[in-house]
């Protein structure tokens, strides 16, 4: 064997290295923005839950936007550009909410336009969600998720 077959053989093989090393980076990165899509599937859920208490009840009730302001730049990595927008119009929203009740005690009485905030933003919750558990579980997951969904909560879907 002479030098330079021995040279190419070892650049052949850190080829495939490299290409290796950027498929498992790229694999882990897809796996964190669907971890990400998940845990704010679960905020947006937990926080629609609040938004439609609130316009219902009239009252205050918290809200949380923790996983958002950890998870945004994964989900913007992961998410087209237009969905990430639609994500992020409604972590706006619910920040702005959250703003402008800060201090205020659960089960305060909301004013009408505080109702009406929180009616329109309970509406426009389902979009994200969507987006979020498409982008976040394969298709055979979500379906376990609906079914497990329906154990827990029976209610129309």
């Amino acid at each position: 064997m002479d030098l330079a077959s021995v040279l190419l053989g070892g650049l052949g093989g850190a080829c495939i290295a490299l290409v290796g090393a950027f498929g498992l980076q790229a694999w882990q990165n897809l796996r964190e923005g669907r971890a990400a899509c998940r845990a704010c599937f679960m905020e947006v859920s937990y926080n629609s839950a609040c938004l439609k208490l609130m316009a219902d009840k009239a009252i205050f009730v918290p809200l949380t936007v923790n996983t958002w302001q950890e998870s945004q730049l994964k989900l913007a990595n992961l998410l087209s550009p237009a969905d990430f927008v639609v994500v992020a119009t409604l972590y706006m929203r619910l920040l702005s909410v959250i703003h402008a009740r800060a201090g205020s005690a659960p089960g305060t009485p909301l004013s009408p336009p505080e109702r009406q905030a929180a009616q329109e933003s309970f509406e426009r919750s389902e979009a994200p969600a969507k987006i979020l558990q498409e982008k976040g579980w394969r298709p055979d997951e979500c379906a376990q998720l609906e079914a497990q969904l329906r154990k827990l909560d029976p209610g129309p879907r």
